[in-house]
């Protein structure tokens, strides 16, 4: 997923010609939904091994979900805020700038 969204925010600049801080904060909003369903439907397919109480699967599963749900806000809210500042993009007069 990380892979994904710094490949769409180099898209938005180089081909959409968007300027930093716009394409850093489309391509997180054009990323959201798919994240997010993958996450979900993840989840959603794992809480059987967790339900079924077995007692090699229910502690595997639980750290699975876990790291599902850590990675995901890892790649929504970490992931855009390092590009910002391994690039140096300034958004203190991001919604006044265009």
């Amino acid at each position: 997923n990380a892979i994904i969204l710094i490949d769409r925010i180099r898209i938005n600049l180089d081909v959409k010609g968007l300027s930093p801080q716009e394409s850093i904060v489309e391509a997180s909003l054009n990323r959201l939904r798919p994240i997010l369903l993958t996450t979900i439907t993840t989840i959603g397919g794992i809480l059987p091994l967790y339900f079924g109480g077995n007692p090699t699967f229910q502690p595997m599963s639980v750290a699975i979900i876990f790291g599902l749900l850590f990675a995901t806000l890892l790649v929504l809210g970490i992931v855009p805020l390092l590009y910002s500042v391994l690039f140096r993009v300034d958004f203190r007069d991001y919604p006044n700038s265009h």
